[in-house]
């Protein structure tokens, strides 16, 4: 599962250099890009079928365990992880501090998942959430230990071994999601299969560091790291009270069909984003963090990333957003009717998503969290004031939508305000970004001008992926893709 050197827990602790960081991304990325290829293809086609097999009420059952799950998980790691990942200095003993720190608050966190079934039972007016709480509590435990150690490969940038381990993750555990749900056993198979998959990452990553925690340093040589991680807590804290409050509410009033279908909507959505996600986690914040921690500055990786994805990424989205309503109703029919909408309002809202992520990364690198302070109250009134909506509308569409507006609005404020904020020099005037959305709009204007004229939409989405093609080439061929290449070749 792991390289030789991989192997060698005495490197885990080395002072980080970043001499080398691009020629090792650079020999790492094919394989990186592969795996997070096949987890993507794995994880869709997963959630692709499991509408089969379950009905979308079943489903429902997921949002209202998702307030304890989502408080747990937020407190079970506290952002030690990211703390690990961005300090210079790192010794076994603050490491050890760390893991035990952390695993004290993932063992009080899988006990409140399970301790609050009772009260959130009686707010629902529901039975049935002790098993799936128990399995999410698992599940919650396995994944900040796990966190723990691929913060140490992270940290020296060991994306081969990590995504070795993520493949072997990704099969394990959406074959048990499946498995589980072929024999009948319902949508508790979702955070058992995630468990599973959650302890064979733990055991690769043990395997990899080859590291067992030790005698803890004393709590105040911890107290930088853990000051980071507590301004990460707290903004999410913020972030997860905007989602309880707007959970609470819809978990109370709405109908579980309704939920079930927001559910699976999220999840061919955002839980396709959380795993593109990952690469930001894996590869580019390490990447910033180091770079910060050893010449002060990001700009000169982080502004050509920016770049190729507002270039690429945006008019991709667009595209599938107008795409994808079609597809999905004509794949599941008229019993998740108001699915296709979902998803294609959801997806709209993610078309800055990937160079806002870029510069998310960098004001984490730069270890600026007050920021997320204000964007996460923000969230906070929206979805609240989303939730009072549809319930009043009495549907989900609505919410989703609401949602969508939110998280677009989010992203064209990282990229007006972020540059500035950490000082890259990146053009964000009214000319250029009228430029690049009109550039970006097209292939999804591809699409729809021939389904307007009656034409199959297998002539529209061809038209549109044409049209995408074409931008892309453009750009790869066009000075402002210079950066990039000389970047790769750094």
């Amino acid at each position: 599962m792991t390289g030789g050197r991989d192997m060698r827990s005495d490197r885990l602790f080395d002072d980080i250099d970043v001499s080398s960081d691009m020629s090792e991304v650079r020999r790492q990325v094919g394989f990186v890009a592969a795996v997070q290829v096949v987890r993507l293809v794995l994880y869709a086609a997963t959630n692709a079928v499991l509408p089969f097999l379950i009905p979308p009420a079943a489903f429902g059952l997921l949002v209202l365990v998702s307030v304890p799950v989502a408080v747990a998980t937020l407190f079970g790691d506290f952002g030690i992880g990211e703390s690990i990942v961005r300090t210079k200095k790192l010794t076994r003993e603050l490491a050890s501090l760390l893991f035990w720190i952390a695993l004290g608050l993932a063992l009080l966190s899988a006990g409140f998942i399970v301790g609050t079934v009772p009260l959130f039972e009686a707010w629902y007016e529901t039975d049935g959430l002790l098993g799936i709480s128990i399995a999410f509590s698992v599940l919650v435990l396995l994944r900040v230990l796990g966190n723990q150690y691929r913060a140490l490969l992270r940290r020296q940038l060991r994306l081969r071994s990590m995504n070795k381990i993520e493949l072997v993750t990704s099969i394990s555990s959406n074959s048990a999601t499946l498995s589980l749900a072929f024999l009948g056993v319902g949508v508790v198979s979702l955070p058992i299969g995630m468990a599973f998959g959650a302890a064979v990452d733990l055991l690769g990553c043990m395997i990899a560091t080859a590291w067992i925690p030790g005698r803890p340093a004393p709590l105040s040589s911890g107290r930088a790291a853990l000051r980071f991680g507590a301004g990460l807590g707290l903004s999410g804290a913020i972030h997860v009270c905007g989602i309880a409050l707007a959970n609470l509410l819809l978990g109370r009033y709405m109908a579980e069909d309704q939920l079930g279908l927001f559910d699976r909507a999220q999840a061919l959505t955002r839980g396709v984003i959380e795993r593109i996600q990952s690469i930001g986690g894996r590869v580019i914040y390490p990447l910033l963090a180091r770079r910060h921690s050893g010449e002060g500055e990001t700009e000169s990786v982080g502004r050509p990333l920016f770049n190729a994805a507002l270039a690429t990424w945006t008019p991709a989205v667009l595209l599938v957003a107008v795409v994808i309503g079609p597809i999905v109703e004509h794949l599941y029919g008229p019993g998740w009717g108001d699915l296709g909408r979902m998803i294609a309002w959801l997806v709209a809202g993610f078309a800055l998503w990937l160079p806002g992520l870029v510069l998310t990364q960098a004001i984490l690198a730069h270890g600026r969290t007050r920021w997320l302070l204000a964007v996460n109250a923000l969230q906070l009134v929206v979805r609240t004031g989303a939730a009072v909506t549809a319930i009043l509308l009495e549907g989900m569409l609505p919410f989703a939508i609401f949602l969508a507006a939110l998280s677009f609005g989010l992203e064209v404020w990282k990229v007006v305000w972020i540059p500035s904020m950490i000082r890259w020099k990146i053009r964000t005037g009214r000319p250029n970004a009228v430029r690049t959305g009109v550039v970006a709009s097209l292939p999804a204007l591809m699409f729809v001008l021939p389904t307007a004229l009656g034409l199959p939409h297998a002539v529209g989405i061809l038209a549109g992926i044409v049209c995408l093609a074409l931008i892309v080439w453009s750009w790869v061929r066009s000075p402002r893709s210079a950066e990039v290449r000389s970047l790769l070749a750094s």
